[in-house]
């Protein structure tokens, strides 16, 4: 008995080079401000900070100690940080409060922060707790506004110190904008996203996988598709649905968003928003069937551009 063989056919639609990177990708404009925040919630405990302080041999008499802070840690969705500094104690005066300015920073950018301490005596100690607000950021941290209350545990046996970051809440309206560019390939059905990059505000340089499922055989319905955001600081994960649609029509381009997992840096991401997704096929194929000669699984690949609004 001779085996059945099945046929198939490739067709180039046009000749067009498959977008693997961001060069040429124009970055889209800042959306205006939503109202679901970056972290709608209070984080009790933040993370901490270490390093070494040093203090002045000699000061004024009326003057308070100034002490120069530097220092390192992990913080949620900033990653590893840089942490500089000073802190200014109380002098001569009646009652007053300590205050300084610290600066967190890395690659992707800087957060300035104001420390206000609470209301002390004349000549006080640096207190343990000071309530701290954002005066200016830079990169990716441009718009975020982060406040809480950092717990200071100087050792001055040998001039280092812990910072604890406490009920600390962050706002940031652009925290995942950004384009990316990659490959897919596709059964008609269901979209698989390949060789994917994205630069996105707070994360900065991403991989992106994911894949996609269409409407199919339905008087209607949505499309679905599950998004992968990865680096070196950790990944979000994504959920997507699509506006309805009549059944069995190509792919949506627009879909809405929501953050359901996050690891490493990006850990307790909350976040939402619109996709636009753009799939330009370079190839397609199909299985043919031998009996009555016609293509029976359609196969396409391409490249696809993705834009990021939240």
């Amino acid at each position: 008995m001779r085996r059945r063989r099945t046929g198939y056919v490739s067709e180039v639609l046009e000749c067009r080079l498959v977008p693997t990177s961001l060069v040429g990708i124009q970055k889209p404009a800042a959306v205006a401000a939503v109202e679901s925040p970056l972290l709608n919630q209070i984080h009790h405990v933040f993370g901490t900070v270490s390093g070494t302080y040093s203090s002045p041999s000699f000061f004024g008499i009326d003057d308070g100690v100034t002490n120069t802070f530097q220092g390192q840690g992990n913080l949620p969705l900033l990653g590893q940080v840089q942490f500089q500094g000073t802190l200014q104690g109380l002098g001569n005066i009646a009652f007053g409060q300590a205050n300084g300015e610290i600066t967190l920073s890395n690659s992707l950018g800087s957060l300035t922060l104001e420390l206000v301490g609470p209301n002390q005596k004349s000549f006080a100690l640096l207190p343990q707790d000071f309530q701290f607000s954002v005066v200016s950021g830079t990169g990716a941290f441009a718009s975020i506004q982060m406040r809480g209350t950092i717990h200071l545990v100087q050792h001055s046996n040998n001039q280092t110190f812990s910072a604890t970051f406490l009920s600390v809440k962050i706002n940031d309206a652009v925290a995942l904008t950004g384009p990316g560019a990659g490959n897919f390939t596709s059964n008609s059905a269901t979209y698989q996203l390949t060789d994917g990059t994205a630069s996105l505000e707070i994360m900065g340089q991403v991989n992106v996988t994911g894949t996609f499922q269409g409407i199919g055989f339905t008087t209607t319905g949505r499309a679905t598709g599950k998004l992968t955001l990865t680096n070196s600081h950790g990944s979000v994960m994504l959920s997507l649905a699509s506006p309805v649609h009549h059944g069995f029509v190509p792919l949506p381009t627009q879909f809405q968003f929501k953050v359901t997992g996050a690891t490493g840096a990006y850990k307790g991401l909350s976040k939402s928003g619109s996709i636009e997704l753009t799939f330009t096929p370079t190839l397609w194929a199909s299985s043919i069937n031998p009996v009555h000669s016609l293509p029976i699984v359609p196969f396409f690949a391409g490249g696809f551009t993705i834009a990021i609004h939240a």
